[in-house]
């Protein structure tokens, strides 16, 4: 069976969306994602730069990508669902809740990696509370 190496995942990354002709070389392309955790790491840096954000800015690559989410048909994270974290002005990390107001639950520790979340450097704010 084909396979394809890290370089070609990431020569290749912004090819994608494709055509039905190449759906057989879009599936090597899941299957390494699916299986290499450097170039699904590489891809999550990448959508951080991409947003305006320094990966080694953030407690972990997740955290880093769910912070610098933002979505264009709300960009409020109060009124979206997709927001699954945010970073307030007061530079508290929470998890919104969805009540029709900007309350949030205050978390003091990253999700993903455990890390202390008050002695992570203070970065500046990607996704604005209301």
């Amino acid at each position: 069976m084909k396979k394809i190496s890290c370089g070609q995942y990431q020569a290749n990354r912004f090819k994608f969306p494709i055509s039905k002709e190449d759906a057989e070389e879009y599936k090597l392309y899941i299957e390494h994602a699916g299986n290499c955790k450097t170039c699904v790491d590489w891809d999550i840096a990448q959508k951080i730069i991409e947003r305006g954000a320094n990966p080694n800015d953030f407690c972990c690559l997740i955290m880093g990508e769910k912070v610098t989410f933002s979505c264009d048909q709300h960009p409020d994270p109060w009124d979206c669902v997709d927001y699954t974290l945010v970073r307030t002005e007061k530079g508290n990390y929470g998890i919104p809740i969805r009540d029709g107001g900007s309350s949030y639950i205050r978390i003091s520790f990253c999700p993903w990696c455990g890390t202390n979340l008050k002695k992570v450097k203070p970065i500046k704010v990607l996704n604005k509370k209301k």
